[in-house]
């Protein structure tokens, strides 16, 4: 499991240990403390059943994050995106998904990244998110429905 950490720790975890992105370890890692001492965890679990809401916490933790290199946004993501889904990505977003991903909203004062579209939420430095629960719940089970009838 890939854990983002609102500490701005990465941490992953297995079934013996869990490992932080800083802790440089030897021949035999030990289990970061680091992880234990209060860091809000944001669990991303892929759940075939909910591609929507597990994709949107993605985005909006991953969005939290500071970039040493903001070219690589898409390039960084790619590894939840490969955990998340099979589906054809554009931007960073999944193809099944693209109508309702492209409705994100600014949480804060956003930085132009020329590098992605500014259609996507890759296309800005800063954090971002989707307003409206219900509504995007909604207007996803609708595009889910359309989607099931035209691959009927």
């Amino acid at each position: 499991m890939l854990i983002l950490a609102s500490n701005g720790q990465v941490y992953f975890s297995c079934n013996s240990a869990v490992y932080s992105d800083e802790v440089v370890t030897g021949a035999r890692p030990d289990t970061d403390a680091a992880m234990f001492q209060g860091a809000e965890m944001i669990k991303l679990r892929s759940d075939s059943s909910q591609p929507w809401s597990t994709y949107q916490r993605a985005v909006e933790a991953y969005t939290a994050r500071f970039m040493n290199n903001p070219k690589d946004v898409i390039n960084a993501f790619s590894g939840m995106l490969n955990a998340l889904t099979s589906a054809r990505c554009v931007e960073g977003i999944p193809v099944p998904l693209l109508t309702i991903a492209i409705l994100w909203q600014p949480r804060q004062r956003l930085k132009r990244r020329p590098e992605c579209s500014s259609w996507s939420w890759a296309g800005w430095e800063g954090k971002v998110h989707w307003p409206g629960k219900n509504l995007l719940n909604d207007l996803c089970e609708e595009v889910q429905s359309e989607t099931k009838a035209l691959e009927a």
